[in-house]
């Protein structure tokens, strides 16, 4: 069994540690956007558009979408 999962954020793939967390892809893939996200300044969605939560596991095949984050009005 591989100690890594293959997962995709905003459509590149990227492998991580098995057990890692959404956050944890967000640092791997781009920390700018890791850190935006971890302020609430980018939101994070999963393949059907739903909220994932930065503390949530992937699995293998996870797809990850980082988007705007829009200021209450």
């Amino acid at each position: 069994m591989s100690t890594s999962v293959r997962v995709y954020v905003n459509a590149e793939a990227i492998e991580v540690p098995r057990g890692s967390t959404v956050a944890d892809a967000l640092r791997q893939w781009n920390v700018d956007e890791a850190e935006a996200a971890a302020r609430g300044d980018r939101k994070v969605t999963d393949s059907r558009g739903l909220p994932a939560s930065l503390a949530d596991a992937v699995a293998q095949g996870s797809i990850l979408r980082v988007v705007g984050s829009r200021l209450p009005r």
